[in-house]
């Protein structure tokens, strides 16, 4: 499995347990672990909107690392049977459930008042364990969603090579694409150069 930065990750899952399982690509061709190491987690929650305070304290272990990726492929496993139309595995469902159990971020309001007179306010998170709580809130996410009638909403990336999952929020239910700057804009090249 190819390593690559968490910078080449667009969220444009439209859930964040989505944008959480896209941290692996390509899963069909030649998959690309966004998650390399614990400090790549923690460089990836930061970048989801989890940054907190204690955070920048706050140690990644490798057991966190291994906790996370096992989270991630339950969500993955549970969600795409649901696409494939295919029965789940309990052990999917028991993994994201333990994890949705644990203390998850509580939202904290925090007041920056120089950087933007106009929206002083800002929206922060704060846990006594940071990861577990980070994974703990990505996990409730996804028992929502995979519990919700959004989930008929959910679809896999038309790129072959791509295996992004993403809620179609468009009118219509037509988006095709991951997104339309990378797989879509693709499509459109492939095509063109196959007409001449």
């Amino acid at each position: 499995m190819e390593n690559a930065s968490y910078k080449a990750l667009a969220y444009v899952g439209g859930r964040r347990c989505l944008d959480f399982v896209a941290t692996c690509r390509k899963r069909y061709s030649q998959p690309v672990e966004l998650l390399a190491d614990p400090e790549s987690l923690l460089t990836w929650l930061r970048e989801a909107g989890f940054e907190t305070r204690q955070d920048a304290e706050a140690g990644c272990t490798a057991e966190d690392l291994q906790a996370a990726i096992r989270l991630r492929e339950a969500i993955y496993q549970l969600v795409q049977a649901t696409i494939d139309k295919r029965g789940f595995a309990q052990g999917d469902a028991d993994v994201v459930n333990t994890y949705a159990r644990r203390p998850n971020l509580a939202p904290q309001l925090t007041v920056d008042g120089v950087s933007d007179p106009e929206h002083p306010y800002k929206l922060g998170w704060t846990a006594d364990e940071f990861v577990t709580a980070a994974l703990s809130t990505i996990a409730r996410d996804a028992v929502t969603l995979l519990s919700s009638p959004l989930l008929a909403r959910v679809k896999s990336c038309a790129n072959p090579k791509c295996s992004m999952l993403f809620l179609d929020d468009s009118q219509g239910l037509r988006r095709k694409w991951c997104s339309m700057s990378r797989c879509g804009n693709l499509s459109k090249l492939a095509t063109y150069r196959a007409r001449q």
